[in-house]
């Protein structure tokens, strides 16, 4: 008797054919009106930032003497620096101050800041290309932030949620979208974009060490995500040239899913949709300059003190509910009180929610020349992390509680699901074109027409040379 036949069902499709045929497919006119402002809003947003990164960032001059001392072929401008250097290596040094001075904007449920890697990417393709209308440059940024935003969603809804143990995910999957961009802006078909993801995921990389309490003293932990925008810039042209990479980047049996994560992540919470429905309108903005954990408790001290006109000098203890990676960033209690440094002082709950409450605004010059400042360093000491598990875990935006107690004796509290910023809660434009002028204005050598650079951005859809916007900025 012959045995019958076994029938395995068919393995699904690596994701990269149908992330790659998007990435070539979708139009201008597929994005949703709420997906147009984000990314129009992004790309204003993270050129400011980066003009703010190069002037304040830490280690950024560094790695520009090293790059340009190289020199090569200037097709591509760095922006903060007045020079040009070859596409990849202009990217890397826009993709290290974008994320500079850790105000760009991000993709909370998967744990992500898409559009300072993407950015930054897309952007020296399009000025080593030539020519790239606006429209172009729009749609290569919502393909690779949609990407990033998709990837981290992925990973969110597994059963054991986003993982925050080990790598930082900015720059593993910030790698895959930012690749995208670039196959949109040199017109590359499907294949040769799912080849260039083929390429792109041997260089899928970054830890969280850089975040962790020692690794905040080190310079790289401002310059990581240029290490992500080179890469992609590489591997597109590398697929532009005809290099094929592995067909199956994601689910091939040491590609991104199985060796990074268990080969574990929700397949429809990547795919579904595509195309139609946009992850990447869920992309925050940042009203200051703070890591997404204590933006909630920050936001949630200013609307006390505004609400209540209550002085320092009142106060008597600040209490911030926190648990899980939250209470993290009260740790250890008194370095988290007197930050060293930039990097250290933004991710400082207990010093960020002084600062708030002592001078009402958060800038990056109150985390970097005023870190000393007696009367902020004195509240930070009143400030408490009480442990509360309805305030922790994975809430990496909210909720946050803080409730100020004051020498009268009055109870004075805030609780926040949505900071200032995020999608529920979005920042006005107004408030976003100040932000860019205030980022601007950080700069060492002033840019003479920032109203010409804000029409340029606002009208964006319309402007012939998109690769302007780089040169004006460098």
């Amino acid at each position: 008797m012959t045995a019958a036949p076994i029938h395995l069902p068919k393995a699904a499709a690596d994701p990269s054919a149908e992330l790659a045929r998007f990435a070539a497919a979708v139009g201008f006119g597929d994005l949703s009106p709420a997906a147009l402002r984000s990314v129009q809003a992004s790309i204003l947003d993270t050129l400011g930032v980066a003009v703010a990164g190069a002037a304040r960032g830490t280690g950024q001059d560094k790695l520009a003497g090293l790059v340009l001392a190289a020199g090569g072929a200037g097709e591509s401008s760095v922006i903060g620096h007045g020079a040009r250097a070859p596409a990849w290596m202009a990217a890397m040094l826009n993709g290290a101050v974008a994320r500079g001075v850790n105000f760009d904007d991000g993709h909370d449920e998967g744990s992500t800041h898409p559009s300072a890697i993407v950015v930054p990417a897309a952007l020296a393709v399009a000025e080593r290309k030539g020519k790239v209308d606006g429209r172009t440059l729009i749609v290569a940024v919502a393909v690779g932030n949609e990407i990033v935003s998709r990837l981290g969603r992925a990973l969110a809804r597994r059963p054991e949620g986003v993982p925050l143990d080990k790598w930082f995910l900015t720059s593993v999957l910030g790698v895959f979208g930012a690749t995208a961009a670039c196959c949109r802006i040199l017109g590359l078909d499907a294949e040769a974009t799912r080849n260039a993801f083929g390429i792109v995921l041997f260089e899928a990389a970054g830890t969280l060490e850089a975040f962790s309490p020692s690794g905040q003293t080190a310079m790289v932990r401002g310059v990581v995500g240029g290490f992500s925008a080179r890469a992609a810039v590489m591997a597109s042209l590398m697929a532009e040239a005809g290099i094929t990479g592995v067909p199956d980047s994601f689910d091939g049996r040491f590609g991104l899913f199985p060796a990074f994560f268990d080969g574990r992540y929700d397949r429809k919470a990547l795919l579904d949709g595509l195309g139609r429905d946009w992850a990447l309108e869920d992309i925050g903005l940042k009203a200051w300059p703070t890591v997404r954990y204590a933006s909630s408790y920050v936001d949630a001290a200013r609307r006390i003190v505004e609400a209540h006109d209550v002085k320092p000098a009142e106060i008597e203890q600040i209490r911030v509910h926190v648990a899980g990676y939250a209470a993290t960033r009260c740790e250890p209690l008194d370095r988290q009180r007197r930050p060293t440094n930039y990097n250290n002082a933004g991710h400082a709950t207990p010093y960020l929610v002084a600062a708030m409450v002592a001078r009402r605004r958060l800038t990056i010059e109150d985390l970097s020349d005023r870190l000393g400042d007696a009367d902020v360093l004195d509240l930070a000491q009143k400030v408490v992390p009480v442990h509360d598990p309805a305030f922790g875990g994975d809430n990496r935006l909210g909720p946050a509680k803080v409730v100020i107690q004051t020498k009268d004796g009055r109870h004075l509290e805030q609780t926040l699901k949505h900071c200032y910023g995020d999608p529920q809660d979005p920042m006005s434009r107004d408030d976003l074109v100040a932000k860019f002028r205030s980022c601007l204005a950080l700069r060492r050598t002033p840019i003479a027409d920032i109203d010409g650079l804000l029409s340029m951005l606002t009208n964006l859809p319309g402007v012939a040379d998109a690769g302007d916007l780089a040169r004006r900025l460098a």
